[in-house]
C-alpha cells in the first residue's frame, strides 16, 4: 500500500507540472509570463528567425503527416497519442516545451512506421546525400556556429564556462562562510543550487506565483519596492550579472550606499554584502582599487 501511495503521488505532481506548464505558457497566461522569451509561442516573426523553430515546425508536419497515415491504416495508439498531443499543443504555446515534443514525437513517430511495415529503399547516393545533410545540421550547433547566431558566447570542453558563470565564487562564499540570503541574477540561479547554496529565484519560471516574481524582476528600477525586498527577504549579499539590466541599476546605487561593500567580482558577475559586524573581516574591493 506505501508504494502504492507514493506511486500516485508522484503521478499527482507529474500532471500538476504538466498543468503549470501549459497554463503559464498558454493563451491566457498572467501578462509577466507572456513577457518571458521562453515562454513565448514559436509562431511570432522573433521566433521563426531561429533555425530550431524550423527544425521544430519540420517535425510538427512529419507528426501530422504520419498521423493521417496511420488513422487511414487504423494502427493508432491513441493512448500514446494523447501524451504526444499534450506536448504538441505545450510546444505550439512555449518556446521551451519544444524539446518535450521531440523527445515524444520522434519514437511514436518510429513506432507507426515500424507497424505500417513501410520499407524504404534508398540508393547509395541518395543515402549519402542524406547522411551528409545530417551531418551538416549537426555541425551546426557543435561548432559554435549556432550560439554566435544567438549571440550566446561559443564554448566547446568541459567544466565550468568561464565567460558564462562566475566560476570562482562558490570558493570565495566557502572561505567567507556565507550562508545568508542573497539576491541573484536569475539565470545564474541553478549556478548556485549546483553548488548548494540557495537561491532568491531562478528561471524556472512555472513554479513561481506570478505575485512573487513581479516584485523580483521589478524592484532593482525601484528604490523604494528594493529596500522593502531587502528587508523583506533579510538580504545580506547581491549576486548581479555584468552588463545586465539589474546591475546597472543596482551597481551606481550600491556604489555610493555604505549600507553595502563590494567583495568579489569577475568578468561574469560581482557579489555585494551587507556591510555588518557579520561581514566586517571581507574586505572591500571599491576602496581597495581606490588605494591602488
Amino acid at each position: 500500500m506505501a508504494g502504492c501511495h507514493w506511486k500516485t503521488h508522484i503521478e499527482i505532481e507529474v500532471w500538476s507540472y504538466a498543468y503549470l506548464l501549459f497554463k503559464e505558457g498558454g493563451l491566457n497566461s498572467d501578462v509577466f509570463f507572456s513577457g518571458i522569451e521562453e515562454l513565448k509561442s514559436p509562431f511570432n516573426a522573433r521566433s521563426l528567425r531561429y533555425p530550431d523553430v524550423w527544425i521544430f515546425i519540420l517535425l510538427l508536419g512529419a507528426f501530422i503527416g504520419t498521423l493521417f497515415v496511420a488513422g487511414f491504416r487504423r494502427i493508432l495508439d491513441y493512448g500514446r497519442l494523447l501524451i504526444v498531443l499534450v506536448f504538441a499543443l505545450l510546444a505550439v504555446k512555449s518556446l521551451r516545451s519544444i524539446p518535450y515534443f521531440a523527445l515524444t514525437a520522434a519514437p511514436f513517430m518510429a513506432e507507426l512506421f515500424s507497424k505500417l511495415g513501410i520499407k524504404l529503399r534508398i540508393r547509395t547516393p541518395a543515402a549519402i546525400l542524406t547522411c551528409t545533410a545530417m551531418a551538416l545540421i549537426a555541425v551546426f550547433p557543435v561548432s559554435g556556429m549556432y550560439y554566435r547566431y544567438m549571440k550566446i558566447q561559443p564554448r566547446f570542453g568541459l567544466g565550468v564556462a568561464k565567460d558564462v558563470f562566475p566560476e570562482g565564487l562558490p570558493r570565495f562564499l566557502n572561505e567567507i562562510s556565507f550562508k545568508g540570503n542573497f539576491y541573484n541574477a536569475a539565470d545564474l540561479g541553478g549556478f548556485c543550487l549546483y553548488h548548494g547554496f540557495a537561491p532568491l529565484f531562478d528561471t524556472r519560471w512555472e513554479v513561481y506565483l506570478p505575485d512573487l516574481l513581479r516584485p523580483l524582476w521589478t524592484a532593482p528600477d525601484d528604490q523604494p519596492l528594493w529596500e522593502a525586498m531587502v528587508n523583506h527577504f533579510h538580504l545580506e549579499g547581491l549576486l548581479l550579472k555584468n552588463g545586465s539590466r539589474v546591475s546597472n541599476s543596482l551597481v551606481p546605487r550600491l556604489i555610493a550606499d555604505p549600507a553595502w561593500k563590494l567583495v568579489y567580482i569577475d568578468r561574469v558577475a560581482s557579489f555585494w554584502l551587507r556591510n555588518s559586524q557579520t561581514w566586517e573581516h571581507v574586505p572591500d574591493l571599491r576602496y581597495k582599487k581606490r588605494e591602488q
